[in-house]
């Protein structure tokens, strides 16, 4: 048990590098991406 427990407070631990994307802002970033791709492709069907 004891080396699992050091697995994950070193995994909660982990610092991020300064500018790097949190994952939340990734994923929104490819969210929005993907909305306005298929938005796009929608609108400009309709003549």
């Amino acid at each position: 048990m004891g080396e699992s427990e050091d697995l994950f407070s070193r995994k909660s631990k982990e610092e991020r590098r300064l500018g790097e994307p949190t994952a939340a802002f990734k994923g929104a970033a490819w969210g929005a991406l993907l909305i306005g791709v298929s938005a796009y492709s929608d609108g400009s069907q309709i003549d």
